[in-house]
């Protein structure tokens, strides 16, 4: 199982020439491809160059659907300055009304100037102003013009036009051949907050990389199941502002797990009570309701957090054990052995509330040793062996009402079978890119 999570919405095809001639219309080839993950809107293609007078040109298309490619388009350019520059191309699109991704890149470009005579590139190969890296710059062009090197440069006037003819044809086949991808780089995300259909609210968590394991100066950390490594997540994704309620877990289930104890009866109380599995059926039911309704991204999916999504939000952007002083954010054993409402202790950065403590939450992650190779976007369902017979246990996260504070952690790991039922279990969600086996 892996996260199918591309690393661009829209990719860029392109059939770029390799020489460019000063005063001389080129039109390159390009193609929006729009990834498998989602149906993306205002798809803006940008070329720019110091080479190009107003800093270049730029295409619009307003829509592109899950996986298709526009038809190839041109986007005609005249460069103004002969030298080595950098052809700059930026992309930017949008998953309306929760995310907007920028991209761009840079290449190498060439811009050799154009003679239009025998005579003015004779001229601009003696001009004493020129360098010999400038004079390089015509390549093929001397050769085919059959150019003389001495104590001056002459060119054969009766083979000059028929060269630049072909120098000018090379650089429009260049244009009409193969388009090859645009190799993304500094890509850039802007995540807005997502309200479901049916009013469940969730907060942005933004990519990026954290240190993952064992928090610096922790006394309290097991060092084993808490090695450290640095993960990167690829994808901003969205996670429940709270555990998943029980008023929630009925609105979409249509019933509700008995909780055990009239006190634990409530609203907005967490939900708990529901296994693993029971978990993952309410996520892909949720997806089912919102897909029904044209409420949800193509390529969006309901689902459990996996381990790393869970500590990466949980932390926001913190590194210490706890993002907020233990009283303030969590319900443990030492601040109380009270099972409460959702959403009433201080949030973390990132506005999330009961990260640590109250109830633990079901992670997609099967318990196992972290895989120190598995460190961007992971998501271990490798079963291991050994005494304790982990191999079908899941991971849970974030202690509980009941439990001591040292598991309401941010890197603190616990596990149970996923059959499990526990009225100290409950679970959050996570909008993200669909999880394919």
């Amino acid at each position: 199982m892996s996260l199918n999570a591309p690393s661009t919405l829209v990719s860029i095809k392109a059939a770029l020439p390799s020489l460019w001639f000063a005063g001389q219309a080129r039109s390159p080839r390009m193609q929006a491809v729009c990834s498998p993950g989602a149906d993306v809107h205002q798809v803006r293609v940008k070329l720019s160059s110091d080479a190009f007078p107003d800093g270049g040109c730029e295409l619009h298309i307003q829509s592109a659907h899950a996986g298709q490619a526009s038809e190839p388009f041109p986007l005609t350019i005249t460069p103004v300055k002969a030298g080595h520059f950098r052809l700059v191309v930026e992309v930017s699109a949008a998953v309306p009304g929760i995310l907007t991704q920028r991209w761009r890149t840079d290449l190498p470009m060439v811009v050799r100037p154009l003679p239009r005579s025998a005579r003015d590139l004779q001229g601009m190969l003696n001009g004493v102003s020129m360098s010999l890296g400038e004079k390089a710059l015509y390549g093929q062009l001397v050769s085919d013009a059959n150019v003389h090197i001495g104590p001056k440069i002459t060119v054969n006037a009766d083979s000059f036009d028929q060269a630049l003819e072909a120098a000018l044809s090379r650089a429009d086949a260049e244009a009409l051949g193969e388009m090859q991808t645009v190799p993304p780089s500094a890509v850039e995300e802007n995540c807005r907050s997502w309200t479901s259909h049916t009013g469940m609210a969730l907060q942005a968590v933004p990519a990026g990389k954290f240190r993952m394991g064992a928090s610096e100066g922790d006394a309290e950390a097991n060092v084993e199941s808490e090695r450290v490594r640095e993960v990167t997540m690829k994808k901003c994704f969205w996670m429940g502002r709270t555990p998943v309620t029980q008023a929630q877990y009925r609105a979409t289930m249509g019933t509700v797990p008995d909780p055990g104890f009239a006190s634990h009866v409530g609203h907005d109380k967490p939900v708990t009570k529901v296994s693993w599995d029971e978990a993952r059926v309410f996520c892909e039911r949720l997806t089912q309701i919102e897909r029904e309704a044209n409420a949800l991204p193509a390529g969006f999916a309901y689902r459990l957090p996996t381990e790393a999504e869970w500590e990466l939000a949980c932390r926001a952007g913190t590194r210490g054990a706890r993002y907020e002083a233990l009283e303030k954010i969590a319900l443990v054993a030492e601040t109380g052995n009270q099972f409460a409402d959702t959403g009433l202790r201080t949030p973390n950065a990132w506005g999330l509330h009961d990260m640590l403590g109250l109830v633990y939450e079901w992670c997609q992650d099967v318990y196992a040793p972290y895989l120190p190779l598995m460190t961007v976007d992971p998501l271990n369902e490798a079963a291991p062996s050994g005494p304790l017979n982990q191999a079908v246990s899941r991971v849970v996260r974030g202690g509980s009402y009941q439990d001591p504070a040292v598991h309401a952690r941010a890197s603190a790991r616990q596990f149970a079978p996923p059959d499990r039922r526990s009225g100290r279990v409950g679970f959050r969600v996570v909008l993200g890119h669909a999880l394919t086996r």
